[in-house]
């Protein structure tokens, strides 16, 4: 009966290890989730969850951090490296959300990253993550004015015309002007 529930574990735990919904886990990222103000940044530090043991005693993992948005969202670092020595040490990027200075919205961004390496645990492995950039650009208005045509040789007024992209409280003062 020992036995059967021994093996019965070690099943369970080799069908966890090779589950696709388990793979997140070889290289965990903090802070998540990550959402950005434009201009702002973020440090992230990576840490592999298990050695890198290569088949030849020489383990390598090469991490390449690719962004499907460069113009929203940019990282300091493209490329992270660890070896079987020095797997346990945190390596850091980056991420830079740009302030373009235009009311284009929030947006989520996917950072993708591959995995060169010749460790069985690592390779292939292919993790992505959302980063939400925030737009901090406000719409202005456009005003505009107009002096109205003089009727009978004299002015009764003036119009404005003010136009904005978004609707926001605005405080409009309107002056005769004295003649």
């Amino acid at each position: 009966m020992i036995k059967k529930s021994l093996l019965a574990g070690v099943v369970v735990g080799l069908l966890g290890f090779f589950n696709p919904a388990h793979a997140a886990g070889r290289i965990s990222l903090t802070p998540t989730p990550i959402n950005l103000t434009e201009g702002q940044s973020q440090v992230v530090t990576a840490h592999l969850d298990e050695p890198v043991i290569g088949p030849d005693s020489d383990g390598y993992l090469n991490v390449t951090i690719t962004i499907t948005n460069p113009s929203r969202l940019t990282t300091t670092s493209t490329t992270l490296s660890w070896t079987q020595n020095n797997w346990f040490e945190n390596r850091t990027f980056t991420l830079d959300a740009i302030d373009d200075q235009i009311v284009n919205g929030d947006a989520s961004n996917i950072v993708s990253i591959s995995v060169d390496s010749n460790s069985e645990y690592y390779g292939g492995f292919e993790p992505s993550f959302e980063v939400n950039v925030l737009d901090n650009d406000v719409a202005q208005p456009v005003v505009t004015s107009t002096i109205l045509p003089k009727v009978g040789g004299q002015s009764h007024g003036f119009g404005i015309l003010l136009l904005a992209a978004l609707l926001s409280c605005t405080t409009l003062i309107i002056r005769r002007k004295s003649t």
